[in-house]
């Protein structure tokens, strides 16, 4: 596949996610949607971290690639992090 092929498939990517009010984000992974991650933040606001993550088979440093995987992609993405902060409130 060259690379203006892939280019064209991220931007579809993208415009799709931008419409889906719960994308996945990270398909294939155990905090693949939107939802997965507010799930997590939520659950661990309440101070069960443990359960938090023990709910996606995850434990303190799986967790940190998680969070950072995260905080990246809403850096990078306003949309998303718009959805994000909905789904927070």
């Amino acid at each position: 596949m060259d690379m203006h092929q892939r280019m064209a498939q991220a931007q579809v990517a993208q415009a799709e996610a931008n419409d889906d009010p719960d994308p996945v984000v990270f398909p294939g992974q155990p905090v693949a949607r939107l939802s997965d991650y507010v799930a997590i933040m939520k659950r661990m606001q309440t101070g069960d971290m443990n359960g938090a993550l023990a709910q996606y088979g995850l434990d303190m440093m799986s967790y940190a690639s998680v969070a950072q995987a995260w905080g990246a992609k809403m850096a990078a993405d306003p949309v998303l992090t718009e959805k994000f902060s909905r789904m927070m409130a």
